[in-house]
């Protein structure tokens, strides 16, 4: 990995209210295979990927955050001290976000990047058909990456990006990340 520093999932835990069910729930990150994905980020990027199951205000302070998006981005920021809310979402790309939200939440936000339900599903179930392409990015990111924005799915600064060089979603979220990182800096 280059100089992107620590990449950690943060898998909040459910937040429930009312009686306690009779049958238990899969945490987020069982449900989603986040530990698979984390080791196929580590094999990708040479660093090791830590994945906590805690409040997003307990994350490290460095490095970046892939947040499953079915948090209340309001109420987790909210939670945070003002300065550590301020800072946080330049340093999250969501994960498994409603794809007619993504593009609003990154301009509100003005977060890394994300990725769609539809396309982490993908490479969780369906590997054999990966071909890179499927993250919602900075425009400016995508182009150094030689990526094709979609005509479907763009904004003023993000879009959806195409890219058929890089052979995964994990590989095109580390090779995006350390591009991005050295924006940051």
């Amino acid at each position: 990995m280059s100089d992107m520093g620590q990449i950690t999932i943060v898998a909040e835990p459910t937040r429930r209210s009312g009686p306690e069910p009779t049958h238990r729930f899969a945490s987020s990150r069982d449900f989603h295979g986040y530990d698979e994905f984390a080791k196929a980020l580590a094999d990708r990027s040479g660093s090791r990927i830590d994945i906590v199951e805690e409040r997003l205000c307990s994350a490290p302070p460095d490095g970046f955050i892939l947040l499953d998006a079915t948090t209340d981005l309001d109420r987790v920021l909210g939670e945070c001290p003002p300065a550590v809310a301020a800072a946080l979402p330049r340093r999250i790309l969501l994960m498994n976000v409603d794809e007619s939200a993504a593009l609003d939440l990154l301009e509100r936000y003005r977060m890394a990047g994300a990725v769609s339900m539809p396309r982490y599903f993908d490479w969780l179930r369906y590997r054999e058909r990966e071909g890179g392409g499927g993250l919602f990015g900075l425009k400016t990111i995508g182009q150094e990456l030689g990526a094709v924005c979609s005509r479907a799915f763009h904004s003023e600064n993000y879009c959806l990006l195409g890219q058929t060089q890089v052979p995964d979603l994990p590989s095109l979220i580390v090779a995006y990340l350390e591009l991005y990182s050295a924006q940051l800096t």
